[in-house]
């Protein structure tokens, strides 16, 4: 019955007297052991009440056993999960690379198709100035034989009859050449992928990493009275920008709530918990394992151009970082100039008050004359179908890959977004407390505008239609309408604002509050302004038709004139190759594209 358990494991012999003092069970020879011991008893002696001990222990016993059925079934489940989720593993990353060789799929058909477009456009170009040169050609393969023929065998009068016919040709045919020459366009085609994807494909290894977590599960922890003490490593954040592609007409549903989290960029993260440590206790518990694939992608960063030393802007310092190279200037190159009189965008001749570039290169422009919003191509040309305001327009600024802001007369703001096709959506009108004017993105949820009629020349404006004053004052000015245009540095913390009627540019530190006032014969009318390449400004000087190149300190970089009269408004897009002019007089207004170059080093300032 007792299957051996009641022998003495030390000496084999069967147990008959049990030491109180060392709770020992003992026979014969480890009860001379414990002679000396003061309660050593017989176990003869034992009374009747030890068998309910015995009952309550069994019972004890019984439970422990379904603990430990449940432990072993957690295990069992916990391992089952984990095989399903390695599993899972390989079904994830087999639908991304699916999802990716679709969008490539498409967008490969859709560049071969306006490859085949633009080389049917040049063809049918090259063939039209073939054919007229060729017309030309005959005329002249017509007179060279005649003219060879007389002038060795012709009469005079014959000579001078074809005299008179070939200056009239040499004419024709010279003005047919002059007129070619300036037509000749060299086209070209190539590729071009965007700055995500060629962000993404040079980071290899962290394309996809493995988020491994564990998550205490046993209920009776807290019960037992273990002590937890956790330790959590968070891991460096993975961070990057992503674009649901969401209709129109749920665009136009959201509240204004909701909007915040639609024009922010939204993160990935992984963090790693440590296994935490827990005091002695009868039993461990139970982790259960999650595995997650997170694709990551790198966010797209302003960059100093600088050789050494980080950007943090939050810091309010303004220690200096040496030059690495000289100061040379920018070199504008035109690329595309509209006429806006004839672009057909409206009855009236339109005046682009209002310029700025999507992340993909796309120009949006609005139209402060016909109320409306455009959406243009890198050729200016008009895409998908614009937005008609019910009031006129003054600002454009993108908040992300499809949603913009619109600064409107009668103290209002539009939000807009732009579907896949580039047609213009509205989701919500602001109204706000304020008349605004321009504006710029400070962060994804807040806007810095510029107001008129205002004691505050320029304010915070939330997402949510909420304004807020700067802690102090920038300029102590008010401003009428049209009299002055905002940007913001955000590395340097610096907020410009351009002065047009006293032919200045005020330059605030929103760290130190420290402001400048800046003044120059090349700064006549200063309009509209921009952060311009490596940190610095570029201001529309309208007296002077040109371009102002300004650092944040105020020292002037340079001046470039453009092929129009007083230039309005101005922008750069993301990678610092493009910049849009709008602007000129009526009867003669004008969009202008750049291709811009640069080869400088920048003084920087944290």
């Amino acid at each position: 019955m007792m299957k051996g358990m009641d022998k003495c494991c030390d000496h084999d012999k069967k147990i008959k007297f049990v030491c109180e003092d060392h709770s020992k069970l003992c026979c014969n020879t480890c009860a001379f052991i414990h002679r000396k011991c003061d309660n050593v008893n017989a176990l003869a002696s034992l009374s009747s009440k030890e068998g309910l001990e015995l009952q309550e222990l069994y019972s004890t016993l019984l439970k422990l056993e379904t603990e430990t059925c449940s432990i072993i079934v957690d295990c069992n489940l916990s391992e089952a999960a984990f095989n399903e989720a390695n599993a899972n593993l390989l079904k994830e990353l087999d639908k991304m690379k699916d999802r990716i060789i679709e969008i490539f799929d498409k967008a490969k058909s859709k560049m071969i198709a306006e490859a085949e477009n633009f080389k049917a456009e040049e063809m049918k170009r090259l063939g039209e100035r073939t054919k007229a040169t060729s017309k030309v050609n005959e005329d002249i393969h017509e007179l060279l034989p005649v003219s060879s023929a007389l002038i060795k065998h012709g009469k005079p009068q014959q000579k001078y009859i074809i005299s008179h016919i070939m200056k009239e040709k040499i004419k024709y045919i010279e003005t047919h050449i002059i007129e070619q020459r300036n037509k000749h366009i060299t086209s070209n085609v190539a590729l071009k992928f965007s700055k995500q994807l060629s962000s993404l494909l040079k980071e290899e290894e962290g394309i996809v990493k493995l988020n491994a977590e564990r998550h205490l599960t046993y209920k009776d922890a807290v019960q037992t009275g273990p002590t937890k003490l956790q330790e959590s490593s968070e891991v460096k954040k993975e961070t990057t920008v992503l674009n649901k592609d969401v209709s129109p007409t749920a665009r136009a549903a959201r509240t204004s709530s909701t909007l915040q989290k639609s024009t922010s960029k939204s993160y990935l993260s992984h963090q790693v918990t440590a296994e935490s440590a827990w005091k002695a206790q009868p039993f461990c518990p139970v982790t259960s394992f999650q595995y997650v694939v997170n694709i990551s992608q790198p966010i797209v960063q302003v960059s100093s151009d600088i050789n050494t030393g980080t950007t943090d802007s939050n810091k309010g310092s303004s220690s200096d970082i040496a030059l690495s190279a000289p100061i040379k200037p920018l070199t504008l190159e035109l690329i595309v100039s509209m006429d806006l009189q004839h672009a057909g965008y409206g009855i009236k001749e339109p005046f682009f008050t209002g310029l700025d570039f999507f992340p993909d290169g796309r120009l949006v422009a609005v139209d402060n004359i016909n109320r409306k919003c455009i959406i243009l191509d890198d050729h200016l040309q008009s895409q998908g179908t614009s937005y008609t305001f019910n009031k006129n327009p003054f600002e454009v600024v993108c908040l992300s890959d499809s949603d913009l802001a619109v600064t409107m007369c009668e103290k209002s703001v539009f939000l807009l977004t732009v579907s896949s096709s580039n047609d213009i959506y509205l989701i919500i009108e602001i109204k706000i407390p304020s008349n605004v004017f321009s504006a710029c993105c400070m962060t994804p949820e807040t806007m810095i505008v510029s107001t008129y009629d205002d004691s505050r020349p320029v304010r915070m404006l939330s997402l949510g239609g909420v304004e807020t004053d700067f802690d102090h004052a920038v300029v102590p000015k008010k401003f009428k309408l049209w009299g002055s245009k905002t940007t913001y540095v955000k590395s340097n913390n610096m907020l410009v604002l351009t002065d047009r009627f006293a032919n200045k540019v005020h330059m605030y530190n929103t760290m130190t509050r420290m402001c400048r006032e800046v003044t120059d014969e090349n700064l006549k009318e200063p309009r509209g302004v921009c952060v311009g390449p490596g940190n610095t400004v570029l201001v529309c000087s309208r007296l002077n038709n040109c371009i102002v190149h300004l650092t944040v300190d105020g020292n002037i970089l340079g001046t470039y004139p453009v092929d129009l009269n007083g230039p309005y408004s101005i922008c750069i897009n993301s990678d610092e190759t493009r910049l849009a002019v709008s602007g000129g007089e009526t009867g003669n207004t004008k969009l202008l594209l750049y291709k811009m170059h640069k080869a400088y080093k920048i003084p920087y300032h944290r």
